[in-house]
């Protein structure tokens, strides 16, 4: 009995010992697998927490960026409020000298223009001083027509200083902010390809911001002459706003017969123009975009 015993005893340690070394892994292999496992979970949970991280900060950089934004209106609002006698008693001192001295008022605001505008300052408070200034010392229309040339003459000048700015002085600059974006990479790209072109649809649609414009399109391969060429466009964009800015002196004094309803009907007419230029020049540059890149997958193909 004993001696079968021990015999049965043996077969099934044996069975067993066959059942881990041919039907299963290595135990330790088993170990190494579900560690590495775990390690793969928790690279996945550190890189999602990452991305989290990042589109969180994103977003708080935009809502402070949002709340910087109110806070100025807000205090130029108030500024404006306390300080609205004085500000009306230096207007009206400032449009009866220039009325006065005309010339002055050309040459004073078209260097001021000129001198802001690779300054980065609004473009949309320029030309909101411009145009009631002018309307006001020149009478509506020939202050609206004398604005409209010397607004086009300033926008072509500033900008090309914005542009040779970021070409040799801050080059550097500008470029590590491009690199650093995907998207102004590739649109940098696009702006090199068809640069006339894309330049004359993005000031006439306002798709891109106008000082924005400038700074990228200097780090860019295109001429000064192309960037010209391509701002002459300009005038086509900024002639509605100019008529809507300088008809609201207008409207204020009561002479318009329409009275406020003709700077509705204008801006919704200039608002319909924007959206509609502006869907022809987004997908003109997706048009573009998506080439250079084609061109730069041939390109790396080939190199390798």
């Amino acid at each position: 009995m004993n001696v079968e015993t021990s015999q049965e005893k043996e077969v099934s340690y044996q069975r067993l010992a066959g059942s881990f070394t041919g039907s299963r892994s290595d135990p330790i292999e088993m170990i190494k697998s579900e560690s590495s496992g775990v390690e793969t979970r928790n690279d996945q949970d550190v890189r999602a927490e990452d991305q989290s991280e990042s589109l969180c900060m994103k977003n708080f950089n935009k809502i402070l960026i949002a709340l910087g934004f109110v806070a100025i209106v807000t205090v130029f609002s108030v500024i404006a409020i306390v300080y609205k006698d004085s500000i009306l008693l230096a207007s009206s001192a400032y449009i009866s000298y220039m009325r006065n001295h005309k010339f002055y008022c050309i040459l004073i605001y078209g260097a001021a223009y000129i001198v802001l505008t690779p300054l980065c300052v609004p473009l949309l408070l320029i030309m909101t001083f411009g145009a009631y200034s002018f309307t006001q010392i020149y009478g509506y229309w020939l202050g609206f027509l004398i604005f409209v040339l010397l607004d086009y003459f300033c926008t072509i000048v500033g900008s090309l200083i914005s542009f040779w700015n970021s070409r040799y002085l801050f080059r550097n600059c500008v470029q590590g902010m491009i690199q650093s974006k995907p998207k102004l990479r590739a649109f940098s790209l696009a702006l090199s390809n068809n640069s006339i072109k894309m330049v004359a649809l993005l000031r006439i649609s306002h798709a891109m911001p106008y000082h924005l414009l400038n700074y990228m399109c200097g780090v860019t391969t295109m001429s000064s002459l192309n960037f010209t060429l391509g701002n002459l466009s300009a005038i086509l964009g900024h002639v509605p706003t100019i008529y809507i800015l300088s008809s609201i002196s207008d409207i204020t004094s009561g002479e318009d017969p329409l009275g406020p309803w003709i700077f509705v009907i204008t801006a919704i007419g200039v608002i319909f123009m924007i959206v509609i230029i502006f869907k022809y020049t987004k997908a003109e540059i997706d048009s573009t975009m998506e080439s250079v890149e084609l061109q730069n997958l041939r390109d790396e193909e080939l190199a390798s």
